[in-house]
């Protein structure tokens, strides 16, 4: 009696098995349709070349004179530490350092992070100062080179005079 039990569960099991693998094959194939489909409608709105040009098209409205993004309290830490670990570990791949790295930040005292953080602004501070720096040197650098040989005072573009009002 029992082993008429047995047997008729791994019919049944293979029965359910078998509609499983069934129910499967049709998702596929409707799967399959659907990127037919898809792959159809791609070739008559469109060429290979257009995607190509669309593509870099939008690559190419990043602005690559933006501004960089502001280093944090990490970014500073890891800019310091990742160097040293580096030399000690030669042979270890750069996602493990930065592994160790961070392992190591999160060891980092709250009052030490904060003084991380007064060192990336005092950073971002410097850097801005020396972009002001760059941008008054090439304004001078061309008043200068004007035919009469005087030499401008004001800014004439609004991102010079941007620069000039920072230092006053």
């Amino acid at each position: 009696k029992h082993h008429h039990h047995v047997r008729y569960i791994t019919i049944m099991s293979a029965r359910a098995f078998i509609a499983f693998l069934r129910c499967e094959a049709r998702q596929a194939e409707e799967r399959a349709r659907a990127l037919r489909t898809v792959a159809a409608n791609i070739e008559n709105h469109s060429s290979a070349d257009e995607l190509a040009r669309k593509a870099s098209k939008r690559k190419a409205t990043r602005d690559p004179n933006r501004a960089k993004r502001a280093h944090t309290a990490y970014t500073m830490f890891v800019m310091e530490n990742y160097e040293a670990i580096k030399k000690n570990n030669a042979d270890m791949p750069s996602k493990e350092i930065i592994s160790m790295v961070a392992r190591q930040w999160a060891q980092v005292s709250a009052e030490e992070k904060e003084l991380w953080k007064q060192r990336a602004v005092a950073f971002q501070a410097a850097a801005q100062a020396t972009e002001v720096v760059e941008e008054l040197g090439e304004f001078y650098d061309d008043t200068e080179n004007k035919e009469d040989g005087a030499k401008k005072k004001r800014a004439t573009s609004p991102s010079k005079k941007a620069a000039v009002a920072k230092l006053t």
